[in-house]
């Protein structure tokens, strides 16, 4: 829980130019999102009542107003989008020229294990997985900030730990949230 309202506030403000959790970008940031959790339009309609209230948001001391529409610097991709994989690589291929095409520079999807994660994340399944992300273009032609699931073990075990698989060596960033 909280994978798609951590992504949203982070693109809301990315996307305005606005600093994020102390975060500030030079410029606003484009986004491609591929929301796999849910159908797409409800996911969609979240997004516009959302960028309402963002209108509104104080958390950098005044209202963020009219001047920053968010939602011009975000492409939702709509289905066959919901059933993609970076296996296929028609479709990665695809999703690679959607990104130029809409000059792209960050794509945010969810979960990883729609997406063509195998298995719960061992270094093999990892390393795996990144050839795939690699193949389609991430790291090179953009970013990626990918939502996933915490492993599911005791819970007595340290938070940094129970992050699914072997990503330490690849990701830029984890979060971690609780």
């Amino acid at each position: 829980a909280g994978k798609t309202t951590l992504s949203t506030h982070m693109m809301a403000h990315f996307a305005s130019g606005l600093p994020w959790f102390g975060i500030t970008v030079t410029r606003p940031i484009k986004h491609v999102i591929i929301e796999n959790e849910g159908p797409h339009d409800p996911y969609v309609e979240k997004i516009r009542r959302f960028a309402e209230r963002f209108k509104n948001c104080t958390c950098s001391g005044e209202p963020h107003g009219n001047q920053f529409d968010f939602l011009d610097n975000c492409l939702f991709l709509d289905a066959p989008w919901g059933h993609f994989s970076f296996e296929d690589e028609y479709a990665a291929a695809e999703l690679r020229q959607t990104i130029k095409d809409f000059e792209g520079d960050l794509l945010i999807a969810n979960p990883l294990g729609r997406l063509g994660m195998r298995g719960a994340g061992t270094p093999e399944e990892t390393r795996a997985f990144m050839l795939l992300l690699q193949n389609a273009g991430m790291g090179e032609d953009y970013a990626g900030l990918l939502l996933h699931h915490l492993a599911k073990v005791n819970k007595q075990t340290p938070l940094v730990q129970q992050v699914s698989g072997d990503w330490a060596p690849h990701a830029d960033t984890i979060f971690v949230l609780e």
